[in-house]
């Protein structure tokens, strides 16, 4: 009677953490970035909103008001729009973001999940009343620093950042060019995640077809605006340069 009780009791544990593991929750940011980085200062403020159920997340990031833009310069800016929306699925491994081209067509493209490599350190802070340690790491060209709340076992957080273990309450590089912190989390209906499914399952390029897509696109760019900048001037030094900026470091 004993075993029949324990093997009952096991049971009903397993059912009750894996209903908690598939609830739906919602969790908010808000904070800054500069979307003119390693240009010029123009910091604005930033909500972003993560969303979980399961194994499966997005996160998305919005900015408030119009991009300040130097007219001396072209170059390509990438929106944190296209930045900062990323699908993480830890069952399958996968993670997919957005990028909208030149004609605001959305693009899709895969990127490993969570390969940062965190060093945990001996500072811990609350936020929110959250308990939270601190950890560092190093990733695509840029030091970035997180806070992450271990009482909160969820192995996520904003943008393409997770793999401690806790959520990440606070992430930012450290020009804090980028930063978010939280502000709730709180339970919310099932999420479909059904469209990310169906891309995945469709195949898409990896990070390396990302890049080339940049390259090539600054390249015609590159081409278009000589091309207009010559015209049959004759006395004409002025060339037209196309500068290319994205956030992760690109060779």
């Amino acid at each position: 009677m004993k075993y029949i009780l324990f093997f009952i009791f096991s049971t009903i544990s397993i059912i009750i953490r894996a209903q908690e593991n598939h609830k739906a929750y919602v969790v908010r940011y808000h904070g800054n970035f500069n979307s003119l980085f390693e240009r010029s200062e123009n910091s604005r403020k930033v909500i972003a909103t993560l969303l979980i159920e399961g194994d499966q997340s997005l996160f998305t990031m919005k900015e408030n008001g119009d991009e300040v833009v130097d007219p001396s310069n072209i170059s390509i800016n990438l929106s944190p729009d296209s930045l900062f929306t990323v699908y993480k699925d830890l069952e399958s491994n996968s993670l997919v973001f957005d990028f909208m081209d030149l004609n605001q067509h959305p693009l899709y493209y895969a990127d490993t999940l969570h390969p940062m490599e965190w060093k945990i350190k001996d500072e811990e802070k609350t936020i929110h009343g959250v308990l939270c340690k601190f950890a560092t790491t190093y990733f695509k060209g840029r030091n970035y620093n997180a806070w992450f709340a271990p009482s909160i076992s969820i192995s996520n957080g904003p943008w393409k950042l997770g793999g401690l273990p806790g959520l990440i309450l606070e992430a930012y590089d450290d020009e804090r060019q980028w930063q978010l912190t939280f502000d709730s989390m709180v339970q919310c209906e099932p999420i479909n995640f059904t469209r990310y499914d169906r891309i995945i399952s469709n195949g898409i390029k990896g990070y390396d077809g990302f890049t080339d897509y940049l390259k090539k696109m600054h390249n015609r760019l590159q081409h278009a605006f000589s091309a207009q900048s010559t015209g049959d001037c004759l006395t004409c030094d002025t060339k037209s340069v196309v500068k290319l900026y994205s956030w992760e470091k690109i060779n």
